[in-house]
């Protein structure tokens, strides 16, 4: 019984994770990611800040034997995962944490020493390969330096400053796109060994960006994958999430076209609904504008294109019937049946203006 109110415990403070064996599959960039990371119910883990930093190749590190004639020295932990160190030989570090990694060196120097003592200082961190994947406005694989984030596939050379954390890495991808659900970003993360094992944690970012609860926004570590699944609420109900914070591009370039006062290309506002953005554009000519005909063209992700018709009620707030625009986004209004009409006769009196007049025209076609 006192087992099962311990885990109730545990439970509500929202400290256990699941360790879940790697079953890979390949992602559009040739990259091994796990299949098995859906549908569990995994709680968000705190103790992801003080997570054991785990060695691998590219990192460079001193390493002093104490109290012994090996004089120290710096070494880069090669492809294969190997060191080679006077008098302990070739040593494997890949996997390892630092305190696993003196303890297989002080292991193989005990053949040679009688107590040897070993002291490991990192000196500089290989750059770390993050997978940014779901709902963000540009998903893929980034490289993360200590001095800043640059991304493995854009050669822009942008970079920004500082440590990488979860929420650096979400901003270099791009921003969130209006779909995400920040209440539960999964963070999935290889345990330290050899044996494939990782971890997912659960992380509230409302919880970080509203009530600053940093524990949500952890370092990160070669291999992470963090995921943003779509959120099932409406855009109404999340509007200050999605819209508010520094996780959103500021501003969004779209078109209005068709029977507006300036019909253009505008930068706007990200949390711009589909009627404001007639407004910017002048607002409709009444005279002209359809009420219940505006339009818009919409190029997915996958490249393929939608259209949706909408009704001109500005009284509408941010709605199914008022959503929010994203970039690249074509508004356009339609013209109204009168302007149709008096359009297409225009153009067919328009040759003949020099014999007869329109109200002639009528009369032949009457």
């Amino acid at each position: 019984m006192n087992k099962f109110i311990k885990k109730l415990f545990f439970l509500k403070l929202g400290l256990i994770t699941t360790i879940l064996p790697f079953n890979p599959i390949q992602n559009s960039y040739g990259e091994t990611i796990n299949n098995s990371f859906q549908d569990n119910n995994i709680y968000s883990d705190i103790n992801l800040q003080i997570d054991p930093y785990i060695l691998g190749p590219g990192d460079e590190l001193n390493i002093e034997v104490l109290d012994s004639e090996i004089s120290s020295g710096e070494y880069t932990i090669l492809n294969d995962g190997n060191i080679n160190i006077p008098l302990a030989g070739d040593v494997n570090l890949n996997g390892r944490t630092l305190k696993e990694a003196i303890t297989e060196i002080q292991n193989n120097l005990k053949k040679q020493l009688i107590e040897p003592i070993v002291s490991i200082q990192i000196i500089k961190p290989r750059p770390m390969t993050v997978f940014v994947l779901g709902e963000v406005d540009k998903p893929g694989i980034y490289t993360l330096n200590m001095s800043g984030i640059k991304s493995s596939i854009d050669t822009s050379g942008e970079s920004i400053p500082g440590m990488p954390t979860l929420i650096k890495a979400i901003q270099k991808a791009g921003g969130i796109t209006q779909s995400a659900d920040l209440k539960e970003v999964e963070l999935i993360r290889l345990l330290p060994g050899n044996k494939d094992e990782y971890k997912i944690s659960k992380l509230n970012l409302i919880d970080l960006i509203f009530n600053g609860a940093r524990n949500n926004n952890p370092y990160l570590f070669d291999g992470d994958i963090i995921k943003l699944k779509k959120s099932t609420e409406l855009p109404s109900k999340r509007i200050e999430t999605i819209t508010y914070n520094n996780l959103t591009p500021n501003k969004i370039q779209i078109s209005v076209i068709g029977e507006v006062v300036k019909p253009g290309r505008f930068l706007i506002d990200s949390n711009t609904p589909l009627l404001q953005s007639i407004l910017e554009a002048g607002g409709p000519i009444n005279s002209r504008s359809s009420k219940s005909n505006v339009d818009l063209y919409r190029i997915n992700r996958d490249g393929t294109a939608s259209h949706e018709k909408f009704k001109l009620d500005f009284k509408s707030g941010i709605s199914p019937n008022n959503p929010l625009l994203k970039d690249g986004d074509v508004v356009r209004v339609r013209r109204n049946l009168i302007t149709k009409a008096s359009d297409s006769l225009d153009t067919v009196a328009r040759p003949l203006s020099s014999v007869v007049t329109v109200y002639s025209l009528f009369k032949i076609i009457d």
